[in-house]
């Protein structure tokens, strides 16, 4: 199977997908045959590949930090963000902050699910990083790092950057 990437001169051409041997018996994996090694491909929204995101339009490739991000804010509201609202109609996180150097003090509205979404993309990213780094200095696969305990895989990683 083919796909078409642009390559630095802005030029389209054709690159290996995958191979599918209709004749074996082993499973075809259609996921990295689409959506590439570690999504490279890859365009869908991002709770195509991890469900617990379903109800966000977020993409794959911003949920991974390759493309710009939109604002947490701007996510549209989910099932959970409306049953939350129905189950405690009061639960409006407001935060009274003041600036330190002139005194001007406002409120401020604290959103759980947008601080919780940028801190699962802050570890996505991070993890995405800690792969990175292993695999250029031990050859090893996403696969054969992630599934590495993860005290184990920070403790390479302490090696590798020290």
């Amino acid at each position: 199977m083919l796909y078409a990437e642009k390559n630095q001169s802005g030029q389209y051409a054709w690159k290996e997908a995958g191979q599918i041997d209709l004749d074996s018996e082993d499973k075809i994996d259609w996921v990295t045959i689409e959506c590439g090694e570690e999504f490279c491909r890859c365009s869908h929204y991002a709770w195509v590949h991890f469900p617990q995101l379903e109800g966000t339009d977020i993409g794959i490739q911003q949920f991974l930090g390759r493309a710009p991000s939109i604002p947490a804010n701007s996510l549209p509201e989910t099932r959970a963000h409306h049953a939350m609202a129905e189950a405690d109609p009061d639960a409006d996180l407001r935060m009274a902050i003041a600036c330190p150097e002139c005194g001007h003090a406002w409120d401020s509205l604290f959103d759980p699910a947008s601080y919780l979404w940028s801190e699962l993309q802050a570890g996505a990213m991070r993890v995405l990083r800690e792969v990175d780094a292993l695999a250029s200095a031990y050859g090893w696969s996403e696969r054969e790092i992630l599934e590495m305990p993860r005290a184990r895989r920070r403790a390479y990683l302490a090696l590798v950057t020290s």
